[in-house]
């Protein structure tokens, strides 16, 4: 019998829609994707239920010292989850800011499906950035 590896991911994402997009996107991956909604109940999922390979965030406010926030969360909770954050207002401008936070990538919401799965997959394959 074949172990294949598998994966725990986070997915906050406040959008019913959102939500189920990813899923599909996922259901025949080795990805195990937990969702929570809203951004205020990050903290407290993380804390119940780490480990997690990676945390995927859609952010409807892209704002830095939320982003910073988040990225501090996820490494004192999660230690070793990359931060891959989703947001209508991607930009390059808001790609290296997050990235220079800590995070390991932006994806514009809603996410395309061969760039999701890409980033995913090398976000939870990726060895975690020294501490």
């Amino acid at each position: 019998m074949r172990s294949e590896k598998s994966w725990r991911v986070l997915v906050c994402e406040p959008d019913a829609r959102g939500q189920e997009i990813i899923r599909e996107y996922l259901q025949d991956s080795p990805i195990k994707a937990f969702f929570t909604s809203p951004i205020e109940r990050l903290e407290n999922t993380l804390a119940k239920h780490s480990p997690f390979n990676a945390v995927v965030i859609d952010l409807s406010d892209p704002a830095t010292k939320l982003c910073n926030k988040i990225v501090a969360a996820v490494k004192q909770f999660a230690p070793g989850a990359e931060v891959i954050f989703m947001s209508r207002l991607a930009d390059e401008m808001l790609w290296s800011q997050v990235l220079a936070l800590g995070a390991y990538d932006l994806l514009p919401t809603p996410p395309e499906r061969g760039e999701f799965l890409r980033t995913i997959y090398s976000a939870v394959r990726h060895p975690p950035a020294a501490a």
